[in-house]
Order: C-alpha cells, then sequence, then structure tokens
C-alpha cells in the first residue's frame, strides 16, 4: 500500500482552524490523507483533539499583531525547518502571514502550496480607503 499523502494546514490560530477548516480536515482524513495543523497554541487546540488522525504541530513564532520584520524572518525560518520535517506533499495556508511567509517557505523547498485569502468582505462594507 502506498504511503498516506501529507496535507499541512496553515493558520494564524487554532480557534480559525476550529471555527472555519475543520470539514475540510475531516473530509481529508477520510479520503485517506495525512493531515498537518501547524498554528499558534490557544485555547481552542483542546477543541481539536478530538478528530481522530489529526496531527498537530505547534507554531511559536508567528504573531499577528507584530510589524516587527526580524521577528517575520525568524517566522520563515520556523516554518521552512516544520516543512522540511513533515515534509508535506501540499500546504494550505489560511490568513495573511502564513499566506505570505508560508508560501515563501514552501516555496524554497519546491512544496507546492495553496494560498486562501478570506475575509474581504470587510473591505468593501466601508466607504473610503
Amino acid at each position: 500500500m502506498l504511503p498516506k499523502k501529507k496535507v499541512a494546514i496553515v493558520a494564524n490560530s487554532t480557534w480559525n482552524i476550529y471555527n472555519f477548516r475543520q470539514n475540510i480536515i475531516k473530509k481529508l482524513i477520510d479520503s485517506n490523507f495525512e493531515v498537518i495543523v501547524i498554528a499558534p497554541v490557544d485555547e481552542y487546540i483542546a477543541s481539536l483533539s478530538h478528530i481522530e488522525g489529526l496531527i498537530y504541530v505547534p507554531l511559536r513564532r508567528l504573531s499577528r499583531k507584530s510589524t516587527n520584520p526580524l521577528r517575520d524572518l525568524l517566522l520563515v525560518q520556523e516554518l521552512f525547518r516544520i516543512y522540511r520535517r513533515v515534509q508535506p506533499d501540499l500546504v494550505i495556508h489560511y490568513t495573511i502571514k502564513p499566506n505570505i511567509y508560508g508560501n515563501f517557505a514552501a516555496f524554497l523547498q519546491s512544496i507546492p502550496s495553496i494560498c486562501i485569502v478570506t475575509g474581504l468582505g470587510y473591505s468593501f462594507i466601508h466607504n473610503g480607503w
């Protein structure tokens, strides 16, 4: 039997994964994929533990509010090392920093990745810039 294909899902919080990505995770696991969630630790990590077969890798360097370029460079380095260790066949990035820095880390290792941008509605409900 062939080994399972690995799909990594990266977001800026496990809250995001818990509230919006459970269905895709369950569908991937049911379709015989190995699913790895990569996100910072928050109170929702315990809520994801009930998904059988889900692998969680904590992301320590992601700060959603930081604009420090050095901190962001350390995030790229951390994601690069995680991708090298878990060797995903595909990475799905959600939220802005994983989209930018995670995609770059995946590119450096020739790992196919998908960047998904959600929540643009907020930008269009207000007038002006």
